[in-house]
This record gives C-alpha cells, structure tokens and sequence, in this order.
C-alpha cells in the first residue's frame, strides 16, 4: 500500500510541474472569465430587432396554393385557422 502513495505522489507532483497542465489548470479559466466579462459587457449593447408580426392594422393573413394536394385546409377552430387562406389556384391568389 505504501508504493501506491509512493507513485501516486511521484506522478502527481511531476503532473502539476508539466507547463500544459499549468497552462489549461490555470489558464484556461482566465481567460474563459475574461470571454465571459467581455460579453457581459458587450451584451448590453447588441440590439435585436423586433418582429412586428401583428402590423399596425391588426393580424395579417397568408395565403398558399398546394398544387400536390398532401396539406389539408386550415382549421378555422385553430388559433391561425383564420389567418392561413388555402387557394386552388395561383391566379384565384392574386
């Protein structure tokens, strides 16, 4: 049981001594806390527009033509059963 102690230490000590180990021990987290301070930072600043999906003049409405007959017509029980129009046709849509 001693030599177990014995190895474990010896390759532990040599373990901490090796510059890689020194590098991703103690530098790996450095510099993930500067990345994480500096986008913290920047953060604040980015700006995201807004989808304004609703309009101005309420909901908008979207209409489709399915020429392979495989999608079914909108549900008009669904909350966008009323805003998905289903045309036969490409001139019945315009």
């Amino acid at each position: 049981m001693g030599k177990w102690f014995r190895v474990f230490e010896h390759e532990f000590t040599t373990q901490l001594r090796r510059p890689a180990f020194l590098i991703l021990g103690l530098g790996l987290p450095v510099i993930l806390a500067l990345l994480g301070v500096a986008y913290m930072h920047i953060s604040p600043s980015i700006t995201v527009p807004s989808l304004n999906l609703m309009g101005d003049m309420g909901p908008k409405t979207v209409g489709y033509v399915d020429h392979t007959g495989i999608f079914p017509p909108p549900d008009p029980e669904s909350p966008f059963g009323t805003l998905v129009i289903r045309y036969e046709s490409e001139a019945e849509a315009r």
